[in-house]
């Protein structure tokens, strides 16, 4: 008898859970997704026979494709939005410390959790602070990141951007409700 280690099994099993998280997400229109964000940024969306909008399917992988090779995710396999890297952050947090607001929402379009923890307790809006990316902090509050979270050292992205002295993220951070 042959015994398998969680390693061999996960592929198979996040690969169900993708066709099946996937299969349900399609069959909601993208107007009523909890995930969406208040703007709509110009996402390429897709019509399917049943009329319902889309974010495509192939721009996600595509991400996924794009990240695979960073440090963060070698030897996984990307299929979730949420999955967590080798230390605990996910695209996401790549994307918001990148500045990459096109990917940033297609991975909140397909349901990524612009509040999760990654390391040391950042989210991606503490992400987005400590790398001076005025842009993602700012899609981020769009798209329903909460700003009072705390990290590890008991820091909020605000905290975050005082240490950076970014006075344009300070500003977004204590007018933005």
């Amino acid at each position: 008898m042959k015994i398998l280690t969680w390693l061999q099994i996960r592929p198979v099993y996040c690969a169900k859970y993708f066709d099946q998280r996937f299969s349900i997400r399609f069959s909601i229109n993208s107007k009523s997704h909890p995930g969406r964000c208040e703007e709509d940024q110009g996402v390429v969306v897709n019509k399917r026979n049943d009329g319902s909008e889309l974010a495509s399917e192939e721009r996600l992988k595509a991400i996924f494709e794009k990240y695979a090779t960073h440090p963060e995710f070698l030897g996984l396999a990307l299929i979730d939005p949420n999955q967590p890297g080798a230390v605990g952050d996910t695209v996401l947090h790549l994307t918001a410390r990148t500045g990459a607001i096109e990917d940033m929402q297609v991975l909140i379009d397909a349901g990524a959790d612009g509040n999760i923890a990654g390391d040391l307790g950042n989210t991606p809006l503490h992400q987005a602070s400590m790398m001076d990316q005025f842009d993602s902090v700012e899609f981020l509050l769009k798209c329903g990141a909460r700003k009072h979270l705390k990290n590890e050292f008991d820091q909020t992205p605000l905290d975050v951007a005082e240490l950076n002295e970014n006075a344009k993220i300070i500003r977004l951070l204590k007018t933005r409700r």
